[in-house]
């Protein structure tokens, strides 16, 4: 689905086709480094798409949930793999 989000002073505003989500970011930013790996598929086989996330995160609440807010990330994927 689409996803659509603003940021105003301090808040993290993101909407999808039915619901609209708030969210106050709170204290410092630090750096995030993650891989892992979605299943798609290709030419009617599922591919292992390997994938590479860095960037700055810091937490965000909204009432009594807590959330990890990523910010100035780089997304990388690399070629699939076929799933065996």
């Amino acid at each position: 689905a689409a996803l659509c989000w603003k940021q105003r002073e301090g808040r993290i505003e993101f909407q999808s086709e039915s619901r609209m989500y708030r969210f106050r970011a709170c204290g410092p930013r630090f750096p995030l480094s993650s891989k892992g790996f979605c299943v798609q598929t290709l030419n009617g086989q599922d591919v292992r798409v390997p994938l590479k996330i860095k960037g700055q995160a810091r937490l965000a609440w909204r009432g009594r949930q807590v959330a990890l807010l990523v910010e100035n990330f780089v997304f990388h994927v690399d070629w699939p793999e076929p799933i065996k």
